[in-house]
C-alpha cells in the first residue's frame, strides 16, 4: 500500500509485533520497556521499530480553571510513552532485517549492549 503525495515521505507500515519488558536499573529508575515492530507494506525485508518508555508525570492543566469565582488547579498523574530509540546505538528508523523475529533481534542485541554499559552487568 502507498499513498503518492509529495508529502508522505514513507510507505505504509504495518504494526507486526508488540513486545514488552521490565528493566531496574536502580532505586528510582524502573520502569517497562515497549517494543513496536511495524513492517513496510510495499518493501519486503523493511523495517521500523519504535522502543517505549513507560513513565508517570505529574501533569497541570496550562488552561485555568474558576469555581466560585476561584482559581482551581486540576492536577493528574498520567502513564506516557517516551520515545527511547535515540538511548540506543543504531537506528531503527528504517532498517533492512529478514523477519519480524530477526528486526526484533538487532533491537535486543542493541539494548543487551546498553545495559552492559550502563550496569556495568554484561546481558546473556
Amino acid at each position: 500500500m502507498k499513498i503518492r503525495h509529495p508529502a508522505v515521505k514513507s510507505n505504509v507500515l504495518k504494526l507486526v509485533g508488540t513486545y514488552e519488558l521490565d528493566l531496574d536499573l536502580g532505586p528510582e529508575l524502573n520502569f517497562p520497556l515497549r517494543f513496536e515492530v511495524f513492517r513496510d507494506t510495499e518493501r519486503r525485508g523493511c523495517y521500523r521499530i519504535h522502543v517505549w518508555e513507560l513513565e508517570c508525570f505529574n501533569i497541570e492543566p496550562a488552561f485555568p480553571g474558576k469555581r466560585n469565582g476561584k482559581r482551581r488547579r486540576y492536577q493528574s498523574t498520567e502513564t506516557l510513552l517516551l520515545e527511547r530509540a535515540t538511548q540506543l546505538s543504531g537506528s531503527y528508523h528504517y532498517f533492512a532485517a529478514k523477519t519480524e523475529a530477526d528486526a526484533l533481534a538487532k533491537v535486543i542485541k542493541d539494548l543487551k549492549g546498553r545495559l552492559a554499559r550502563w550496569t556495568l552487568i554484561k546481558a546473556k
